[in-house]
């Protein structure tokens, strides 16, 4: 039920290519990236000027229309471009959300993961199994799954 902050920056270190290629038919050029244990290959646009694109990345002079790991594990790709009315603007309220650094956030996480139901429990939220038997099982399943999770900033690589 409680929502986390946290800051923090970010320095890409693109290698730009030669190679193009259209999306949506924009002319994008190749970069390429390290981040987070992770090689990813990004196509831009010089058309749309904003240093933008999915997820965390940014910082290079267009619009990111396209970026994939190496593995492809993780493969972001624009849709579509629409013009947005200034009514559709979303407000960010930092205050409605628990300031914390990354490795706490972490440890949180890693909480939650190892026992989701004690974690409920703890904020105040009551749970009504019929057994003993059947919350064990519940929090077996639900570590069983998080054993073959593939999260998209590897752990220790930092770079």
């Amino acid at each position: 039920k409680d929502k986390f902050l946290y800051e923090e920056s970010i320095n890409f270190n693109w290698t730009n290519h030669s190679n193009t290629k259209k999306v949506l038919g924009y002319e994008c050029k190749k970069a390429t990236v390290r981040f987070k244990g992770r090689n990813y290959t990004a196509w831009y646009s010089n058309e749309i000027p904003i240093s933008s694109g999915p997820y965390k990345f940014f910082g290079l002079p267009g619009l990111i229309f396209e970026i994939y790991d190496s593995k492809k594990e993780y493969h972001f790709l624009i849709k579509g471009i629409e013009s947005m009315s200034n009514k559709n603007t979303l407000t960010f309220n930092p205050k409605n959300y628990i300031q914390v650094n990354r490795k706490d956030l972490e440890k949180t996480i890693e909480k939650l993961n190892e026992n989701p139901i004690k974690m409920l429990e703890q904020s105040g939220i009551s749970l009504d199994f019929s057994n003993e038997l059947q919350k064990k099982s519940l929090v077996n399943s639900h570590k069983e799954k998080m054993k073959n999770k593939n999260p998209i900033e590897l752990k220790g690589n930092d770079e």
